[in-house]
């Protein structure tokens, strides 16, 4: 991957020892060569953490590649329910046909529809794991080189990233209160506004690693009652 060395990003947040600076991030790893040996420090250790849950909202490309994905699930299942509807249709013709020539034909086409449904099933499953993979490897390489640099810059010896909420709502779930509460590896339940690095992070990555174009739309995925019987979708798409 060619190295590319982009200039400084100086973003402000009350730290402990004052400002914090974000450096962009190379495309490639560090220079080459080692850095000289440094004596051992005798201050106590700096610590920072960000949420990664207000991240993940906040991070344009991360919503980007959020959206365009569930998007492909919506169109993936809308691909999916107009086929079994199709044999849905064969089934319903089958129970009221008494000719068994025709019955038998019937039977075939319907197993010929299960197969193929089953096979695109599997299909469009692989595809977007697939796809999901990637994108979720490229987000958590442009997040780790943010981490490095906002380290670098400022000399911390720890950074935690914490899944905090991010509305009131989510604050009075049940689904947040059991993630408080079990037991799980570096969970804060406080985090000073002076060692949270969230809005660091969410301006650096938003400049240096920006979405490849505007956050989509989200779709709407249709009820049954909206697949005509042809296979057809009679629901319009959000405009």
């Amino acid at each position: 991957m060619k190295r590319v060395y982009l200039c400084l990003a100086t973003v402000v947040g009350l730290m402990t020892a004052g400002s914090v600076v974000a450096q962009a991030p190379p495309a490639g790893g560090a220079p080459a060569g080692g850095a000289p040996a440094t004596p051992a420090r005798t201050d106590p250790p700096r610590i920072a953490a960000f949420n990664v849950a207000m991240l993940m909202k906040k991070f344009d490309k991360w919503q980007y590649y959020a959206v365009t994905m569930e998007n492909a699930r919506i169109q993936a299942a809308i691909e999916l329910l107009k086929m079994r509807n199709d044999i849905a249709k064969y089934q319903e013709e089958l129970s009221k046909t008494t000719e068994l020539a025709k019955q038998n034909a019937i039977i075939d086409q319907i197993k010929q529809k299960t197969f193929d449904f089953e096979k695109l099933e599997r299909q469009k499953k692989e595809e977007l794991d697939a796809t999901a993979s990637k994108h979720l490897k490229e987000l958590f390489g442009d997040v780790t080189q943010v981490v490095n640099s906002v380290v670098e810059a400022n000399g911390y010896d720890i950074v935690f990233a914490y899944p905090e909420a991010t509305t009131k709502e989510e604050a009075e779930s049940q689904n947040y209160i059991d993630l408080k509460l079990r037991a799980t590896a570096a969970m804060p339940f406080y985090v000073g506004k002076r060692a949270d690095i969230t809005e660091v992070m969410i301006s650096t990555l938003n400049k240096y690693r920006p979405a490849p174009g505007p956050i989509p739309q989200k779709l709407k995925m249709p009820d049954m009652k909206d697949i005509s019987p042809t296979g057809g979708l009679t629901a319009q798409p959000p405009k």
